[in-house]
């Protein structure tokens, strides 16, 4: 009984830490606007070889020096992994086992978090280079035609659904569903929605296709990008790209609170740039709704501001505080009447 009392007291004199808690839980507005805020996923560049080999190491130096050299906000890092290190686990890199061929430079993504396990993020093998990328091939590393679409289109859009026509006789239906969602917008506000096509077999897109894994042949596939280029996932193929299924995703996304579901676990980002100038181009769409609301009578509509005393009575904060005070004093009660119950009957 000690215990559980002094625990409500605790939480009444020091309600700091839980209370901020509780408020960056659902302060943050919709889940697209927090996906600005949130850290990105971050790739990784390993360089393969064994220790005692120089190549290897001098690749390092190389890659590391270009990803400097790049002067850009590319959320990318460079490893050197030892091939005769018994301590590696490979699965950390994607990979079954050592590399039979050294060296070799692998490119190292990772999966969306499990729901159940926000710890558990399996990393997973996108693209490979033996020895090391050329030049041509670190461009296709650094840019592209799509992730810089997805770069201008991203700050002020709901989200961008991405089509990759397939090899069957479905585009022009796809198409269509696509088109009608974008020229329509996306819920009560009609928020904007974007969308970018890509080739399967535009070799300036490896890096995006191997990360979406798409093949050369196969049906269409959508999917929805927000945030700073983050997919969703699962995306859509075939005969599941439907304006229902499409929508499902969206509505997600303009939930109006974090504290139920976290951007960080709908998908994985891509690998991309992200400047600071981009920053300046968000459009917060939580906000804008707000303030449209207020002056959807006239730009000069009155708000309603209550007296301090009645909005501290009826705010959230204050009715946990109020019913933790009311718990202690209950508790503090039992404890009183059992110890006097105790006394009365050893007397």
């Amino acid at each position: 009984m000690k215990k559980r009392s002094a625990v409500l007291l605790t939480l009444l004199i020091c309600p700091g830490e839980w209370q901020s808690e509780l408020a960056c839980a659902c302060d943050e507005g919709m889940i697209r606007d927090a996906a600005f805020d949130q850290p990105r996923d971050t790739y990784r560049l390993c360089v393969i070889n064994r220790d005692d080999d120089a190549a290897g190491h001098d690749i390092a130096e190389r890659l590391g020096s270009w990803l400097e050299t790049t002067d850009a906000a590319l959320n990318l890092e460079t490893r050197f992994v030892a091939a005769n290190d018994p301590e590696v686990r490979w699965g950390d890199y994607g990979l079954p086992a050592a590399p039979p061929e050294l060296p070799v430079v692998v490119l190292v993504g990772k999966r969306p978090a499990n729901p159940h396990n926000v710890h558990a993020r399996q990393n997973f093998y996108i693209d490979h280079w033996q020895p090391e990328p050329t030049p041509a091939e670190l461009q296709t590393l650094f840019s592209s035609p799509a992730r810089s679409a997805l770069r201008q289109e991203l700050g002020r859009n709901l989200a961008v659904i991405v089509q990759v026509p397939g090899t069957s006789g479905r585009q022009e239906d796809t198409r269509q569903v696509v088109n009608s969602i974008c020229q329509a917008g996306f819920g009560r506000q009609a928020w904007e929605v974007s969308s970018i096509l890509v080739d399967r077999h535009d070799p300036r897109e490896r890096l995006l296709l191997n990360f979406l894994g798409i093949r050369p042949e196969g049906p269409d596939w959508v999917g929805v990008v927000f945030g700073r280029g983050k997919f969703m996932t699962p995306p859509l193929t075939g005969n599941e790209i439907t304006a229902a299924g499409i929508e499902t995703l969206l509505a997600t996304l303009a939930a109006d609170c974090t504290c139920s579901q976290s951007p960080s676990r709908l998908g994985v980002d891509l690998l991309m740039r992200w400047e600071p100038a981009d920053n300046r181009t968000v459009v917060h769409l939580a906000a804008e709704t707000s303030a449209a609301e207020q002056t959807s009578t006239g730009d000069t509509m009155p708000v309603a501001h209550p007296p301090p005393v009645a909005a501290w009575f009826i705010s959230p904060m204050a009715r946990v505080t109020l019913w933790l005070f009311g718990g202690l004093i209950v508790f503090s009660g039992l404890g009183s009447a059992a110890i006097f119950w105790r006394h009365a009957r050893r007397n």
